[in-house]
């Protein structure tokens, strides 16, 4: 476990920016690619525009990134709450990343189970290695923690959480205006590595619940890569329960 406490979320920011490049080197290197899946939401937003800065535009192998969703509202790609335009907007319109190397979670199916199915598919094509019995190793996974210890579209309660088979399911939350897609538990702790990118005072509880006390009611918490790495960045806000 990697915990990183910065004074506020700039500080956090960039210091993810700089283990994003860090690890899209050494995996480059390796594999000849960097596989990454990528969150929605306010607190990334700042880490995706560091990232499309002329700075680490020009320092990343843009061409060898391969960029997958963690999850998404079931709602048109041009909606305000769709996690695709949020980081075409902040991220991708400043880089020259070839469209091949996209691979967003699509929403003009009917229904989200329909898009959960076609982008579980989507994905084993990719790591064509995957079977029906084992899940994809992506090499990052970028994550946030909700107030109520979520990550990804994995909630307090749900039954996706003892998902075993699938690699994205639909998710109908009562707390969420529409029905989401999301990458499951398997494939979370099958990565290399693990970034929870962490803002906020309001957010300080349940950083405690999955930090400390390790409480499995926080989805969050049950995010421990069984061959990778966990790293925590947190401000200082969101930190003040375990200082």
């Amino acid at each position: 476990m990697d915990i990183l406490i910065g004074d506020n979320l700039e500080i956090i920011s960039h210091e993810a920016a700089r283990l994003f490049m860090s690890l899209s080197r050494r995996y480059t290197r390796l594999s000849g690619r960097f596989v990454v899946a990528v969150s929605g939401g306010r607190t990334p937003e700042r880490l995706y525009r560091i990232l499309s800065s002329d700075s680490y535009r020009k320092s990343i192998a843009w061409g060898k990134v391969h960029m997958f969703w963690v999850d998404e509202r079931f709602v048109p790609c041009d909606h305000p709450d769709n996690n695709f335009r949020l980081i075409r907007r902040t991220l991708l319109k400043r880089l020259a990343l070839p469209w091949g190397n996209l691979h967003p979670i699509t929403t003009d199916h009917v229904s989200a189970c329909a898009s959960a199915k076609r982008y579980d598919a989507d994905v084993r094509h990719f790591f064509s290695h995957t079977t029906t019995t084992s899940f994809p190793r992506f090499d990052l996974i970028i994550l946030g923690i909700g107030a109520d210890g979520h990550t990804a579209s994995l909630f307090p309660g749900s039954k996706r959480l003892n998902e075993e088979e699938h690699i994205a399911v639909p998710v109908k939350n009562g707390k969420t205006r529409n029905p989401r897609i999301t990458l499951t538990l398997p494939v979370l702790n099958n990565a290399r590595h693990v970034l929870f990118l962490v803002s906020g005072k309001r957010k300080a509880p349940a950083v405690r619940k999955v930090i400390i006390e390790r409480d499995r009611a926080a989805p969050a918490s049950l995010v421990n890569p069984h061959d990778g790495k966990c790293h925590y960045y947190i401000d200082r806000d969101a930190a003040t329960a375990i200082r």
